[in-house]
């Protein structure tokens, strides 16, 4: 039994409105990215991250990008194995790398990685690249905008080498090499309340709630008006010396 998730694909998006800018992109991916890093740290992989794997839910009055179909993943042990005898693995053509159409017997989160790199395509080109086996940078390059940073296309290259040992490692990494994708700045106000939601549904099997790597449990995004802490702390020194005095 699976939670039944009504709403347009991310692939008919794509063909209904036209490939995403950067920055249009970086929030719709956002969440996903959080999604397959949660599930990493948990020592799984999905195996089978494409457009029509991706849907646009209602959350209120907003609609919330969310990775679903969890059938595909695979489950390792702390010590990278698998924790039970695995089916076949779905190969969907343009998103599964070459080392998938083999066995794979232990925890390789490059394989997310490779679809990652691949939606990614997807999104700023509209266009699916062809089987991984026979794919060629040359190709991406060309599937690409032609006025897509360099940093951009490097990033994403890197994360589809047809290599494991080749390719981007982690989520985090891949988020690092496209720095000029997600950026420097900030999010506005509406990105942070998208990736929230997107945080808050079940994007994982287990519902825990897809937390950045790098930021530490239970922390907050209160707005810290240091002025008022510096007054109070002065009235309270205040107050101490009057009690002395007396």
């Amino acid at each position: 039994m699976v939670e039944y998730l009504d709403g347009e694909t991310l692939e008919d998006y794509i063909y209904r409105r036209g490939p995403l800018s950067l920055e249009e992109a970086r929030v719709v991916l956002a969440p996903i990215f959080d999604a397959v890093k949660a599930m990493h740290r948990m020592h799984l992989i999905h195996t089978d991250i494409y457009p029509r794997h991706i849907r646009f839910v209602s959350h209120g009055n907003e609609l919330v990008p969310v990775l679903f179909s969890l059938y595909a993943s695979r489950h390792f042990d702390e010590r990278g194995l698998p924790e039970w005898d695995m089916p076949a693995m779905i190969c969907r053509e343009g998103y599964a790398p070459p080392e998938q159409y083999e066995a794979i017997d232990h925890f390789a989160p490059q394989v997310d990685i490779y679809a990652l790199g691949a939606l990614m395509v997807f999104v700023l080109s509209g266009k699916h690249l062809p089987d991984s086996r026979t794919l060629t940078e040359e190709q991406i390059r060309q599937t690409l905008p032609a006025m897509l940073p360099e940093t951009v296309v490097s990033a994403i290259i890197h994360a589809l080498q047809p290599e494991a040992n080749n390719r981007t490692t982690l989520v985090s990494n891949l988020r690092e090499d496209l720095m000029e994708f997600y950026g420097s700045k900030k999010p506005s106000v509406d990105d942070r309340r998208h990736v929230l939601h997107a945080k808050n549904n079940k994007v994982i099997s287990d519902g825990e709630e897809a937390a950045d790597e790098d930021t530490p449990v239970g922390t907050s995004d209160i707005a810290i008006s240091w002025p008022l802490v510096g007054f109070v702390v002065i009235c309270l020194a205040v107050l101490v010396a009057i009690m002395v005095y007396f």
